[in-house]
């Protein structure tokens, strides 16, 4: 859990100091520090659980870039996937993680209720 608890941090700080492509690029570059393996639902579940453990909130883009790291580390390919609606005069948007094609940090039908913006996949 450790491993998670830093992972959220570092999403969370990359997220508020620098713009999303630049995100996506150094989480690719990150990802080739290889760690043993695990499995994704575990992986999720430890992130969710140090996310709960940390000082500051951990949205759902912090909480998926970690996983997304933690995945590919583990040579466990999944996308990122970014959507959002219109609600009450705001934008209301969702990120979670997707393993062929079905989300592991989020409900079952995620993309139906936030129509998918982006779709980015990590290996």
């Amino acid at each position: 859990m450790a491993e998670a608890w830093l992972a959220l941090l570092v999403a969370r700080v990359a997220v508020r100091f620098l713009r999303l492509p630049e995100v996506l690029e150094r989480l690719q570059r990150w990802s080739r520090f290889r760690a043993a393996p695990a499995e994704s639902a575990m992986l999720a579940r430890a992130v969710w659980r140090a996310a709960a453990l940390h000082a500051l909130p951990m949205l759902c883009l912090p909480r998926s870039l970690a996983l997304a790291w933690m995945l590919a580390r583990r040579g466990q390919p999944c996308e990122i996937i970014i959507g959002a609606q219109p609600k009450g005069g705001t934008l209301d948007a969702h990120a979670w993680i997707e393993q062929d094609g079905v989300p592991i940090n989020s409900p079952a039908d995620s993309a139906q209720s936030f129509p998918v913006l982006l779709r980015h996949p990590v290996t």
